[in-house]
């Protein structure tokens, strides 16, 4: 069987999906998590999940873990725009 030929970036970081939930759960999500988190236990979790920051928050999140993961992956690190960590 012939083993497709992956660049070294991909057999050293991982695939495209795993490279995207390690961005997000340690870059872009944990805030969003925790305040998710803190929000519902102050306000009532139906109360929260019926409200639009809830899900702005975390459209928000999932585009920007995408957008990072996506620009590392074409080794474009744009450290204003997303997280200052680098």
């Amino acid at each position: 069987m012939l083993v497709k030929n992956k660049s070294i970036d991909s057999k050293i970081l991982g695939r495209f999906y795993w490279r995207y939930w390690m961005e997000f759960f340690r870059c872009s999500g944990y805030f969003v998590i925790i305040n998710v988190i803190f929000e519902s236990l102050s306000k009532g979790i139906f109360d929260y999940l019926q409200e639009i920051d809830f899900f702005i928050i975390i459209f928000a999140a999932i585009l920007q873990s995408y957008w990072q993961t996506k620009w590392k992956s074409e080794h474009k690190n744009h450290l204003f725009i997303g997280n200052l960590e680098y």
